[in-house]
């Protein structure tokens, strides 16, 4: 007998979403670690499935809504997945000098 896994499959990838984004806000504010350009734009995937997951939790009854559901948290991952091996490749290539990915966002603003 199948058995609909949905609703906690959604309920996990909100759950694990949430604590990742409040782990890289306390690595910032308590342990005092700048993020870099990726850095955010890995924070800001993982704060959309967290959305995207809540949304689907709440409106997903519809077994087309929840693959539409599944699919954009898909890409959003793929897209996560992009960001933190780009970031994982620039600091292999950065000299021990500069070990750093990217300067950090308020100097990318200030030069813009």
């Amino acid at each position: 007998m199948y058995k609909n896994i949905t609703p906690k499959l959604f309920a996990s990838i909100f759950i694990i979403s949430l604590l990742l984004v409040a782990g890289s806000y306390c690595l910032e504010y308590f342990m005092g670690v700048v993020p870099c350009l990726l850095c955010w734009f890995q924070r800001w995937t993982v704060i959309l499935i967290c959305i995207i997951a809540f949304a689907a939790l709440l409106f997903s009854r519809n077994k087309l809504l929840a693959l539409f559901f599944n699919t954009v948290i898909l890409l959003l991952t793929a897209l996560g997945i992009f960001f933190a091996a780009r970031q994982t490749w620039l600091q292999h290539q950065a000299s021990p000098q500069s070990y750093s990915c990217l300067p950090n966002s308020s100097i990318l603003l200030k030069t813009l």
